[in-house]
């Protein structure tokens, strides 16, 4: 049991932030942590590649991401730095320091999805919903909130926590991929108070 009980909306919440943030960390930690590996190997063997699972339609929004975040983003970013530069005195220019800030973010995001879409693993559309996997829209029954809630699951690139739609690494996602209806899942998030839910129906995301 958690030691406190506030309302329930402020418990649902909660969880949401707890699959964004994780989310987050993974994609935090992937930049940090990975791309610096690969680069510290990349004059002598690397080791076998990560797998990123994801949809047809997944991997061809991914494509359509990295194509604009390399193209017309690049171009913008670089007009904007210009533009503050024009301005005179760097040292005390907010606009090119956040100019700056973004386009960094925006290499390393190029450089993130890039790698992810070079290592894709494409996941075949099926009609089963005997389990719970990847394409999956699942309704849940928290018995600690006594709340229904419903999940899409995907992969990496899809998650939208805004859409209710979940990777399949996140905590909730990962404790409900294989699960079938009447199954109990336990969640572990990070840093937090696991939790169990009750799978109570499993049926395909509309495309």
């Amino acid at each position: 049991k958690r030691p406190e009980k506030p309302r329930k909306k402020q418990k649902s919440g909660k969880k949401q932030t707890e699959i964004a943030e994780y989310d987050k960390t993974v994609s935090e930690n992937f930049q940090k942590e990975t791309f610096k590996d690969k680069q510290e190997n990349s004059g002598g063997k690397q080791d076998m590649a990560e797998k990123f699972q994801m949809t047809q339609k997944g991997y061809e929004e991914a494509v359509k991401l990295l194509k604009y975040l390399q193209g017309t983003k690049r171009k913008e970013i670089v007009a904007r730095i210009a533009e503050a530069r024009s301005h005179g005195d760097l040292s005390e220019n907010a606009e090119y320091d956040a100019a700056r800030t973004e386009q960094s973010n925006n290499e390393m995001a190029i450089e993130e999805l890039d790698y992810k879409i070079k290592n894709a693993e494409i996941i075949a559309e099926s009609n089963d919903t005997s389990k719970v996997n990847i394409g999956n829209v699942v309704k849940v029954y928290d018995p600690d909130l006594d709340e229904e809630e419903t999940y899409e699951i995907t992969g990496t690139t899809e998650a939208n926590i805004l859409e209710n739609k979940i990777s399949n690494v996140s905590p909730v996602g990962a404790a409900l991929i294989g699960a079938k209806v009447g199954d109990h899942v336990t969640v572990r998030p990070e840093n937090a108070e696991s939790y169990v839910l009750v799978v109570k129906e499993i049926t395909l995301a509309k495309n």
